[in-house]
C-alpha cells in the first residue's frame, strides 16, 4: 500500500509480454483507486490479447489529470492503432506543459 511497485510490475509485464494467468492484472484493471496501475495493467493485458483492455486507457485521454493523460498516450502509442491518433492529437492540442506535449507527439509518432 502506498507504493508504486505494483505499477512498475505491471509495466514490466507489459514490456515482457507476459501476464501468467492474468488474475492480478485483471483485478488491477477492474479497480479505480490507482489509475496508473490500471493503465499499465491494461497495457500488459492488451499486449497479451485481452479484447477490451484498452477501453479504459482511451477514456484517460480526456482525464483532467495530466499524468494520467501522459500514460494513456504512451500506452496507446505502444499498442494502440491508427484510430487512436485523432483522440491523442485532440488530448494534447492545447497542452502547455512541454513534457506532456512531448508524450502526445511521441505517441503519434
Amino acid at each position: 500500500p502506498g507504493s508504486n511497485g505494483h505499477t512498475h510490475a505491471a509495466e514490466s509485464l507489459f514490456k515482457m509480454a507476459e501476464v501468467a494467468n492474468g488474475k492480478k492484472l485483471r483485478a488491477a484493471l477492474g479497480q479505480d483507486a490507482d489509475q496508473k496501475l490500471k493503465l499499465m495493467a491494461a497495457a500488459a493485458l492488451d499486449r497479451c490479447g485481452h479484447p477490451t483492455a484498452l477501453d479504459p486507457v482511451r477514456k484517460r485521454l480526456a482525464d483532467p489529470d495530466r499524468e494520467n493523460r501522459k500514460i494513456a498516450a504512451w500506452v496507446l502509442g505502444q499498442v494502440g492503432d491508427k484510430a487512436d491518433a485523432k483522440a491523442i492529437a485532440a488530448a494534447f492540442e492545447k497542452e502547455t506543459d512541454p513534457l506532456a506535449k512531448a508524450y502526445g507527439v511521441n505517441a503519434l509518432a
